[in-house]
């Protein structure tokens, strides 16, 4: 029996659905069928945008509030069955909610809401309605896909650096006026805790935890505004406590003049050390040698792996909303001056 294609709606049509959902789920064979954004401009710049990717561009309809094909017209449609929404943090769980109950598969993507309270609710009424139908809703976090990552979480769960007590990170960088996440309005004026800290900063936060092979319970900083034009701040440092005994320390700053992208996961037989420069350098020192800078392919692999999570109908717990609510509790943990981190 030939296996029915899941047809797929991009909801959002802003930069990253651009530049990384449309050209990856047409990489990956997605029967891509429509896209809706507010703007009808908009939902048609993002068919104009598929054309050079693929010959069946023509096939797939833009629906916008402008028009009668709206939302409502899009979820009404039976071979639509799966949606990807990227769209402001803010508007994220409305239409999560609003495709559940049209009883489509959802992957949203990070922060899954932009606070634990509001998340913690959503995944409740998830798990309570929606998945005992079967309907799958996974949160996309690229890094955890990251292959350089994964590397890097493999060898410290072979025991490669012994038991790991200590992980120090930094990533500082400059969000500056003219980058282009930057010059969206929402993003200029956040009306959800820590600005950038929470929308950028939730993917080094999900770096260690993901690498560590444990969850952050707890933490202890500080946080400020440093640069006029990142409100409500835009930097935090904090100690923080695993679950299973490691210790750690964090600096995120996205106002400073020095550049870091680097992780350091100390254990009691050796050391691994992570760089990002475009791409994850892992090394490791100790009682195994280990160095390579390797090509992540985050984001195309999320995508497959979503993609094969619909074909199944078994999702993926790398995906998992639970994962996502951890680490937005850790960021808003790292943004309230810390204390135990929330669980549902």
């Amino acid at each position: 029996m030939t296996q029915t294609i899941p047809g797929i709606a991009l909801i959002g049509a802003g930069i990253y659905a651009r530049e990384e959902h449309l050209p990856k789920l047409i990489a990956h064979n997605a029967n891509l069928l429509a896209v809706y954004s507010r703007s009808q401009k908009s939902a048609e710049s993002i068919v104009e945008a598929a054309k050079p990717l693929t010959k069946k561009a023509a096939s797939i309809k833009a629906y916008s509030d402008e028009s009668q094909d709206n939302l409502d017209a899009l979820l009404g449609r039976a071979d639509v069955t799966a949606v990807v929404i990227a769209v402001p943090i803010l508007a994220l769980p409305d239409l999560i909610r609003k495709c559940l109950a049209a009883r489509k598969h959802v992957l949203s993507e990070k922060p899954v809401a932009k606070d634990f309270k509001t998340a913690a609710a959503l995944i409740s009424e998830y798990e309570m309605v929606y998945k005992p139908k079967g309907q799958l809703w996974s949160v996309g976090e690229q890094f955890r896909y990251d292959l350089g990552l994964r590397k890097a979480r493999e060898l410290i769960q072979s025991g490669a650096i012994g038991d790991l007590t200590i992980v120090n990170a930094r990533v500082w960088a400059a969000i500056k006026p003219g980058n282009k996440y930057y010059e969206t309005m929402w993003r200029q004026v956040p009306e959800y805790q820590g600005g950038f800290i929470l929308d950028g900063g939730i993917h080094f936060v999900s770096v260690l935890s993901f690498v560590a092979c444990q969850e952050i319970t707890e933490t202890r900083g500080f946080s400020k505004q440093i640069a006029p034009h990142l409100p409500p701040l835009d930097t935090v440092n904090a100690a923080l406590q695993y679950n299973k005994g490691a210790q750690g320390c964090v600096s995120i700053s996205l106002a400073s003049t020095k550049t870091a992208f680097d992780f350091v996961f100390i254990g009691t037989e050796g050391t691994l050390t992570l760089q990002f420069m475009g791409k994850f350098a892992v090394k490791l020192d100790g009682k195994q040698q280990f160095e390579e800078t390797i090509d992540g392919e985050a984001m195309s692999t999320e995508i497959k792996t979503y993609l094969d999570a619909l074909s199944s109908g078994s999702s993926e717990g790398l995906l998992s909303a639970r994962e996502a609510l951890h680490d937005l509790a850790v960021v808003e943990s790292l943004c309230s001056g810390g204390g135990v981190v929330q669980t549902l």
